[in-house]
């Protein structure tokens, strides 16, 4: 049996566009390394950096039929992984940003009204309903909702299929939904509770009031 470790690259091109998985896997092998420390060099950090060579990697897969190298396959991979980890980094810079602002608001001073307390108490629900995502629903619902990436972007981004887009979201949209429901009847409930002291408070001041002034006149 011949060694897939004798073939060029572009043998290895061809016969991974007829489905041969073993040409895959000696693409996979003879790149890895050298992707994952350039990739390191770009994003700094060693989990984006595999994130990075295994979503364009996978991507060559996915699109094995369609896949067109004008190049060397060397410098399309490369060029890939560096558009991908451009990707990333502008992801979190947008990400980031999002949150810093978010953090501003909720920080802002402390006098407010009632209605911008709760405000704010929804935005942090919201946050912390997020962040308790299934890590890849997560990533979706962020690219599709806080980056307002379509549906066809973020499929291509994470190699995956539009639909399975559109099922992570609706997923993270109903698991949103049920607490956010939760949240807001649990505030309403505070609100009537405070109303109801409130009211009582205010009835037994004007008893008070009422009472002093029939003293005096006694």
């Amino acid at each position: 049996m011949v060694s897939y470790k004798t073939y060029s690259d572009a043998e290895l091109i061809s016969f991974l566009k007829l489905n041969d998985q073993r040409a895959y896997t000696e693409i996979f092998q003879r790149y890895w390394s050298g992707l994952f420390v350039y990739a390191r060099k770009i994003l700094r950090d060693d989990e984006d950096a595999e994130d990075c060579v295994q979503e364009v990697l996978t991507y060559i897969w996915n699109k094995r039929n369609e896949l067109i190298v004008t190049s060397s396959v060397t410098s399309y991979l490369f060029t890939s992984v560096r558009h991908r980890a451009i990707d990333i980094i502008n992801r979190k810079k947008r990400y980031n940003l999002y949150i810093d602002s978010l953090a501003n608001f909720l920080e802002e001073g402390s006098s407010f009204t009632d209605e911008y307390i709760h405000e704010k108490e929804l935005l942090q629900s919201i946050l912390k309903v997020v962040a308790e995502l299934p890590p890849r629903t997560k990533e979706i619902f962020m690219l599709s909702r806080f980056e307002q990436l379509s549906q066809k972007r973020i499929a291509e981004l994470l190699s995956i299929t539009d639909r399975t887009v559109k099922n992570q979201v609706s997923q993270a949209l109903k698991i949103l939904k049920l607490k956010l429901y939760l949240f807001l009847f649990l505030s309403l409930f505070e609100m009537l509770i405070v109303h109801k002291k409130g009211a009582s408070k205010s009835i037994h001041k004007s008893a008070e009031i009422s009472f002093s002034s029939a003293s005096q006149f006694q």
